[in-house]
């Protein structure tokens, strides 16, 4: 008898550590919500939660100091610091869609939350003061030396998948440095930053159209050296202009046709510009009345076209009549 009990007393010592264990239907054993699941059951996250949450699918950002240059067909996600944002930035962006920009501290509803749209090939500055106002306004302190550790996301969304996106950024008023070896384009109504000496920008000449007038606008408290060098990035100009600061220069339009023609890009070089400066390209079309016939002038806004009795049509026009081309009676 002692024998047994011996043997059922060792049998229960064996199993208890497996008896002690807690049961599947234990809140500790219940299953992990997926990140969709978690949205359905809280419909405060926001639309990017699951993006944000998956680290896997975020990178890291340590500093703007070397601009952020990449290439993208949909969104990407970067983790930073505060400070990186305490210096404003400048986004450039390449591409034929536009592109959403996110500055968050959380994944999740509640936190600082800042939202940019960067058009189509455009620029967008955000200053300092507009995040900085911003994050005061959700209780965090920019001064406070704690901050300097607190974590922040960068989102750049393009709004349209699959769209081929360059998206440059930089601090404020240190744009990204432009050589020959990775030549900027300058595009219309595009605002560049130029903050190095001998900064190049490139020009296509065919998207200005033969009847435009082209201008290159320096926005800068300081002047400059403008110089145009035609087909070969070389540093070899055949223009030189003295930039005042705030001035406007004015491509001359046969260099412009003979660069078309020939299917030459042009390099817009920027020297000695002590400090900071903007660059801008405007394109002015020259809207001059025509019928759409050869030889054939449309009639002024004061002018009448009148039938005559022989069946011609003629101008009238102050008590005057002209041809259809312009020439008086």
């Amino acid at each position: 008898m002692n024998k047994i009990y011996t043997i059922i007393f060792a049998a229960l010592l064996l199993a208890a550590p497996v008896l002690a264990q807690e049961t599947p239907d234990s809140p500790q054993h219940a299953p992990q919500l997926t990140c969709e699941q978690e949205m359905i059951m809280n419909p405060t996250l926001p639309s990017y939660y699951c993006d944000c949450k998956d680290q896997s699918k975020v990178n890291r950002l340590a500093t703007l100091d070397e601009p952020l240059d990449i290439t993208i067909t949909d969104t990407v996600w970067y983790s930073t610091r505060l400070p990186l944002f305490l210096k404003g930035f400048t986004a450039y962006l390449y591409s034929e869609c536009n592109v959403d920009l996110i500055v968050t501290n959380t994944c999740e509803a509640g936190g600082m939350y800042q939202g940019y749209t960067v058009t189509s090939n455009q620029t967008r500055d955000v200053e300092a003061t507009t995040l900085r106002e911003k994050m005061l306004q959700n209780g965090l302190d920019p001064d406070d030396p704690n901050s300097a550790n607190l974590k922040m996301y960068f989102c750049i969304a393009p709004q349209v998948e699959g769209v081929k996106t360059r998206f440059i950024c930089a601090n404020y008023n240190e744009g990204p440095e432009s050589t020959c070896d990775d030549c900027l384009p300058l595009l219309p109504n595009m605002v560049l930053v130029s903050s190095h000496d001998g900064d190049v920008f490139e020009l296509d000449p065919t998207l200005i159209p033969e009847n435009a007038t082209a201008t290159i606008d320096w926005i800068s408290e300081g002047n400059c050296n403008l110089e145009i060098a035609r087909g070969v990035c070389n540093y070899e100009s055949q223009i030189e202009e003295f930039m005042p600061a705030n001035s406007t220069y004015t491509i001359d339009a046969s260099l412009l046709n003979s660069a078309r023609v020939n299917q030459e890009k042009l390099y817009v070089y920027f020297w000695d510009n002590y400090g900071v400066g903007r660059v801008r390209l405007n394109v002015t079309v020259n809207n001059n009345p025509s019928t759409g016939c050869d030889n054939l002038v449309a009639p002024a806004t004061d002018a009448r076209l009148v039938l005559g009795t022989n069946g011609a049509l003629y101008i009238l026009r102050d008590g005057q009549r002209y041809t259809l081309t312009g020439q008086k009676f």
